[in-house]
């Protein structure tokens, strides 16, 4: 499929994604040469591609704006000489911004840019005119649109400037094995998985960017609203972003400081899935959610919104799992955690549905198969 193929993988982010990692892995087993742009600084999914053969760059941007010319600029030369120098015969780039500019970077060069789309329209519609405008351009140039999930090949049918509808969905593939590996020394309860070391509490766990589409806000109501109702309830949430300041002040407000955790970015959060009663995700906008997967893998019991993300193409509403709908999401996650503790109480219950749901779908032993689709 990719054998003797020179691949040009263009990826906004420089964070912890072990789908990203497990897929380039197997691509650079079945190509000539594999080369990773991003335009953050370095960080770990950096280093481990390195470390299992991948060349990267990084244009080093940071968090970067698109009001900021001469940075795109930059970028766009940054991506217009790795080009020539790496002689890519296939570009796969994630999100518009990287599309656009890599589109920009290789124009009249004739090489097929596949080009993953991230976003749902809930996403799009929360970046304003300035999305609608990246997301029209995007539908009207891409030759080979590429959606990580159902939900999001949804969306894009049905929009006026969707060039062809000859649209590929491939799911991102896992290296499962490697959360198994990396949360085998910790025991269900330790002071290292719980900022609070109370072991009498319910350990709520999410990651979420703090931005408005994931609705932290929710979340915290959630954790108020459990307390209320008799649950020794605490939240644990990974990610960072321009709301943490008011969520923080909503979080004093509650009087909610000894129960929410609003931690940063964790490179290793494996441990945390081990000790964690739920995984609660409240947002609004994903495309293919990495995290709920991990927790599904470790038998989790798992609470998302129904109509978001690729969560309906594995999950359904069972005993262990709930899809939200869109009425009174915060009071309905709350009943399902109140009625789901009446019957396992505090115990750590792992349900193995979750974990064949998402190896059966997600493991990265389908790499041949789903990305042979991809090429066509």
């Amino acid at each position: 499929m990719f054998n003797d193929k020179r691949i040009l993988v263009v990826y906004p982010y420089n964070k912890r994604s072990n789908s990203i990692e497990s897929v380039l892995a197997q691509m650079r087993r079945s190509c000539r040469a594999l080369l990773f742009v991003s335009q953050e600084r370095p960080g770990p999914l950096f280093s481990k591609l390195e470390s299992i053969g991948v060349h990267c760059r990084l244009a080093n941007l940071g968090e970067f704006r698109y009001r900021d010319f001469i940075s795109l600029f930059r970028y766009i030369l940054f991506l217009n000489k790795s080009v020539k120098q790496f002689q890519p015969q296939i570009i796969i780039a994630h999100q518009q911004f990287s599309f656009l500019t890599v589109y920009a970077a290789i124009l009249c060069k004739g090489i097929p840019i596949y080009y993953f789309r991230h976003n749902s329209d809930a996403d799009l519609k929360s970046y304003g005119l300035k999305g609608a405008i990246l997301n029209s351009l995007c539908n009207v140039l891409a030759k080979f649109p590429v959606a990580p999930s159902s939900q999001v090949a949804r969306y894009w049918r049905s929009e006026k400037f969707m060039r062809t509808k000859n649209i590929r969905v491939i799911p991102y593939l896992y290296e499962f094995t490697a959360y198994e590996d990396a949360a085998n020394n910790w025991c269900a309860f330790s002071e290292e998985n719980s900022p609070s070391r109370n072991e009498k509490r319910i350990r709520i766990l999410s990651f979420n960017r703090l931005q408005l589409s994931k609705r932290v806000d929710q979340l915290l109501h959630l954790i108020f609203l459990l307390n209320q109702k008799g649950v020794n309830a605490e939240l644990i949430n990974f990610g960072d972003g321009e709301e943490r300041k008011t969520l923080e002040s909503m979080i004093s407000e509650m009087g909610l400081k000894t129960r929410i955790y609003l931690e940063k970015f964790n490179d290793n959060p494996y441990r945390y899935f081990k000790g964690a009663h739920f995984f609660v995700l409240m947002s609004e906008s994903e495309a293919s959610n990495s995290s709920v997967k991990e927790a599904c893998f470790f038998g989790v019991p798992v609470v998302v919104k129904h109509g978001v993300g690729d969560f309906s193409d594995y999950l359904s509403n069972t005993s262990y799992c709930r899809l939200l709908g869109s009425a009174a999401p915060v009071e309905e996650a709350a009943d399902f955690i109140v009625s789901y503790l009446e019957n396992h109480k505090t115990n750590l219950t792992r349900h193995t549905d979750l974990k064949r749901a998402v190896l059966d779908k997600y493991s990265k032993d389908l790499f041949d198969t789903v990305y042979k689709d991809m090429i066509g």
